[in-house]
């Protein structure tokens, strides 16, 4: 007889349910910014009682809809400086 496992074969590469501590880790962000951003439904997650889970391909899409390429999209914030005595 054989029993099936409780995580898809795909579960090599990680937990299919992240704690928020987790995620927080991998955007290199803090724990609360993780809630906010649950909170705001910026990123999908999942309660099981009284614990909040982000699925991992929640997260993959939340940072690929998110990834910007080339330089030019990078707000630029410049300070003219007035010469002195003038």
């Amino acid at each position: 007889m054989t029993v099936a496992s409780p995580e898809p074969a795909s579960a090599a590469a990680g937990p299919m349910l992240l704690p928020p501590e987790d995620v927080a880790a991998r955007l290199a962000v803090s724990r609360d910014q993780v809630f906010k951003l649950m909170r705001e439904g910026g990123l999908p997650y999942v309660r099981i009682g009284r614990f909040y889970r982000v699925a991992a391909a929640d997260l993959e899409l939340f940072v690929r809809e998110r990834r910007v390429t080339g330089l030019a999209k990078i707000p630029v914030r410049i300070r003219l400086r007035t010469p002195r005595g003038s």
